[in-house]
């Protein structure tokens, strides 16, 4: 599982210890997505959280390349 963040308010309630991060457009992760069984975890500690398998992350994230 790789866990991302909507935002540092976010990211700070589920994981307080961490004080170094990068920020990555969800689209180029995205497009970079292995295709084994890694999933993908947006603001998994929330009510809103969401969690997508490689194929979801693909489908439904990934830009066409051009």
């Amino acid at each position: 599982m790789v866990p991302v963040f909507t935002s540092e308010l976010e990211m700070a309630e589920l994981l307080p210890f961490v004080s170094r991060y990068r920020l990555v457009p969800l689209g180029a992760l995205a497009s970079q997505w292995p295709s084994d069984d890694l999933s993908l975890t947006i603001d998994g500690s929330s009510s809103h959280g969401l969690t997508l398998t490689s194929d979801g992350v693909r489908t439904l994230l990934a830009r066409p390349q051009r």
